[in-house]
């Protein structure tokens, strides 16, 4: 818009009446805003937005008075919309930080909960692996007693076939 491109290049108060400037070509896009004066409002280098204003009420034109005080008020409301998007933009990552650490927070309950699933599994493993080594040991014991056994059976039998044989010498 010719209109911004010339508050952009001058950065001062534009008014319709002023015939120290050429605005000639700015007149009609003026009308149709119907605009006696527009005042950018920028932040650094950054037009921020423009107070359009129509005729004074006293139908007086506007003075290097009105526009200068227009203008550091447009430059304030500058400020004070930039300052509100810091602040929206504050609010909105304190609502991130928020959702984060609820999630981070979820995320440590589940870790807890996987450790000490993990560690009763580990309890369990180890008892399991004690209880099949008793139970190793005990079918080892079982086994040397059977072996004990038969052997000792082996030997009564044979200590009952020998004393047969020394009663019975040549029979």
């Amino acid at each position: 818009n010719p209109l911004i491109e010339y508050l952009k290049e001058n950065k001062k108060p534009l008014v319709f009446e002023d015939s120290k400037e050429n605005i000639h070509s700015l007149k009609p896009h003026m009308n149709e805003l119907k605009a006696q004066c527009l005042v950018p409002s920028f932040l650094g280098d950054r037009l921020q937005g423009v107070l359009i204003l129509g005729e004074k009420k006293s139908d007086d034109f506007y003075t290097d008075d009105d526009l200068a005080l227009l203008y550091a008020i447009a430059q304030e409301s500058a400020v004070a919309m930039e300052n509100a998007r810091l602040y929206d933009e504050q609010v909105e990552y304190a609502r991130e930080l928020e959702i984060k650490y609820r999630e981070l927070d979820l995320a440590k309950t589940d870790l807890m909960r996987l450790l000490r699933q993990e560690e009763e599994s580990r309890k369990r493993e180890v008892a399991l692996k004690e209880e099949a080594l008793a139970d190793k040991q005990k079918i080892q014991e079982m086994e040397m007693q059977l072996i004990e056994r038969e052997r000792n059976r082996v030997l009564g039998d044979m200590a009952g076939g020998l004393a047969h044989e020394l009663r019975h010498p040549f029979s």
